[in-house]
């Protein structure tokens, strides 16, 4: 039996963001947001991690590159406030 499971992210707001390049094709940007996160089991249906009624405070760094048009993420940065 195959588990399958999904991270739902609720966004309540954004409190803020910054950007900077980092060098060509390639720029950060820093997200700061409210949300509620929690992994649901598409089997069962069951939350197996996370609380559906807790906001909580999120800081990200998001690394992007490429051309307009086709980027991609390069990495994420999950920092802890």
């Amino acid at each position: 039996k195959i588990e399958v499971n999904f991270k739902l992210i609720i966004f309540y707001f954004f409190r803020e963001f910054y950007s900077k390049e980092v060098k060509d094709n390639q720029f950060e940007v820093d997200l700061y947001f409210v949300a509620i996160d929690y992994l649901v089991s598409v089997n069962s249906g069951q939350i197996i991690a996370g609380n559906t009624q807790e906001r909580r405070a999120f800081k990200q760094r998001w690394t992007f590159s490429g051309q307009k048009g086709a980027l991609r993420v390069e990495k994420m940065k999950e920092f802890k406030i």
